[in-house]
């Protein structure tokens, strides 16, 4: 489902194309449709269709504090390629789409996405639950990544990846490929069960995990590094407490950028 640009598109181009005006409309027909109980919901965007014949929202970039929300819906061939800005995907069902190198960290999605691409699209401090199904994240930032309760993929590639510091709790991985993926002495599975590739953690945590049913041996070649990020941490936050900046502090310990 990846898609290119047309020659002369540059990414910025893209985002430079959406007025106020036509933001608004698609909020509008998002949130008409969410009234809709029965699907497929039908959203039109005033940038028409790509080439490859997919709903043309490249480029989207809300310009204002709020999510762009996607509630409730079950939607197909949309193109979201190169948008900015956190999504909000809530209790919808997402096929055949394109989410190559959005840009949306903190963000959500919700329920179920099959066939899509996330080729290179940065989701770090996203939650991604419940159900993915052929999906592609060859290359995406997937920085302090966690799942919603019982999140299966399947059949989905994650070859080159970033899940530096990621939390993965009871996911689920059916025939899914890790290739080349990134992981930290922060990264974690816990109670996860793997079906064909056992992925290689280097120094992540692994704990009561499965593969094909067995149990495997807990793992985390990386303890004493975690347990230096985490020392660090707590020095960096007494000092930050000590001079009024506290707020600034991140939530929790974090691995230093690549």
């Amino acid at each position: 489902m990846t898609t290119r640009r047309s020659a002369g598109e540059s990414a910025a181009m893209l985002r430079r194309r959406w007025d106020p005006d036509q933001l608004a409309d698609v909020r509008r027909q998002l949130e008409l449709q969410a009234r809709i109980v029965r699907g497929p919901h039908l959203i039109a965007s005033p940038q028409g269709t790509t080439p490859q014949g997919l709903l043309d929202l490249r480029g989207l970039t809300p310009r204002t504090a709020d999510d762009l929300s996607i509630r409730y819906l079950s939607v197909e061939r949309l193109d979201l390629s190169h948008a900015r800005g956190r999504l909000h995907v809530f209790e919808t069902e997402v096929r055949d789409s394109c989410f190559d190198r959005l840009s949306a960290s903190d963000s959500l999605l919700d329920r179920l996405f099959e066939r899509c691409s996330f080729r290179s699209a940065r989701l770090s401090k996203s939650r991604i639950g419940r159900r993915l199904v052929d999906c592609d994240f060859t290359g995406a930032s997937l920085r302090k990544l966690t799942l919603g309760e019982n999140t299966v993929f399947e059949r989905c590639t994650l070859d080159a990846a970033d899940l530096t510091d990621a939390t993965l709790i009871g996911g689920r991985f059916v025939d899914c490929t890790f290739d080349g993926v990134t992981v930290s002495p922060l990264t974690t599975f816990d109670r996860c069960e793997f079906r064909g590739t056992l992925p290689g953690l280097d120094a992540g945590r692994r704990t009561r995990c499965t593969h094909d049913g067995v149990p495997v041996p807990a793992r985390w070649e990386g303890q004493s590094a975690a347990r230096e990020l985490e020392d660090e941490y707590l020095d960096r936050y007494r000092r930050a407490v000590r001079d009024g900046d506290a707020d600034t502090m991140p939530l929790g310990p974090e691995s230093p950028p690549q």
